[in-house]
């Protein structure tokens, strides 16, 4: 924890967030608090996203890049973070003035803030063409990026940004062409059955959270592991998962 400390003091005003995540007990959590004293937030979860994550080991670090993809699931080198923090572009801060933008980007609702930036006053003029350049880069960037996953095979994830993309920038070209891209994608057969069988790998990861054993755990697969899914990217995982509960049950 001294370490996340320091990556936390070392390169936070870089654009560096470091969040512990967890889904043990709250007594559990303030008594690490109480010894380790993290300078960082701590989120309890009720599920487990490390499963989500392929997390190999207990505890893990996962370097999330600014483009919101997973950059690494080992223990990253000072080297790795400076280099995912050369895309960083941080966000202005937002006078009280412009205090409805800020409460339209906290409910992800970016066109809506846009549309508000374009009606500022005088004096806020700077801050506000600042403030829409950022919010323009972040659609702009999430839309080429869900692009790139889509090209690569990632079809689920692709799909997952270009309809939160669709609906954060309802009423601009950015949220027309994510939303264009997203009904592209389910009007394909293939790529349709690779958005199903992501969504339902998601809903199964969070029954097996639950799960007291392997076994239990093995069964909540059973869904995806049909000749259905077998060729789609999740049932793969799904599949290679399945393969480690059933050794882990026989053990």
């Amino acid at each position: 924890m001294v370490h996340l400390n320091e990556l936390h003091e070392k390169y936070a005003e870089k654009g560096l967030v470091v969040l512990g995540l967890t889904n043990e007990a709250r007594g559990t959590v303030d008594a690490f608090c109480e010894e380790f004293g993290p300078k960082y937030p701590i989120v309890i979860e009720s599920g487990d996203s490390m499963r989500g994550f392929r997390a190999g080991s207990f505890p893990t670090i996962v370097l999330i890049g600014p483009d919101g993809r997973i950059a690494s699931t080992a223990n990253p080198s000072d080297q790795a973070i400076e280099a995912a923090l050369e895309n960083v572009r941080l966000r202005p801060e937002m006078p009280k003035s412009l205090s409805a933008v800020t409460k339209a980007m906290r409910k992800d609702q970016y066109a809506k803030a846009l549309g508000k930036l374009s009606k500022a006053k005088e004096e806020d003029a700077a801050v506000a063409k600042e403030m829409t350049e950022w919010i323009l880069w972040f659609g702009q960037s999430s839309l080429d990026g869900a692009i790139k996953d889509q090209d690569a095979g990632n079809v689920y994830m692709a799909w997952q940004s270009l309809d939160y993309l669709g609906d954060a920038f309802k009423g601009h070209e950015i949220g027309s062409n994510a939303a264009d891209a997203a009904k592209a994608i389910m009007k394909d057969k293939a790529l349709k059955n690779e958005v199903k069988a992501g969504k339902l790998l998601d809903e199964l990861r969070a029954e097996m959270a639950d799960a007291a054993t392997a076994k239990s755990a093995l069964k909540c697969l059973k869904p995806i592991l049909t000749k259905k899914y077998a060729d789609t990217k999740a049932g793969k995982e799904a599949r290679k998962l399945a393969d480690e509960l059933e050794a882990a049950a026989n053990k």
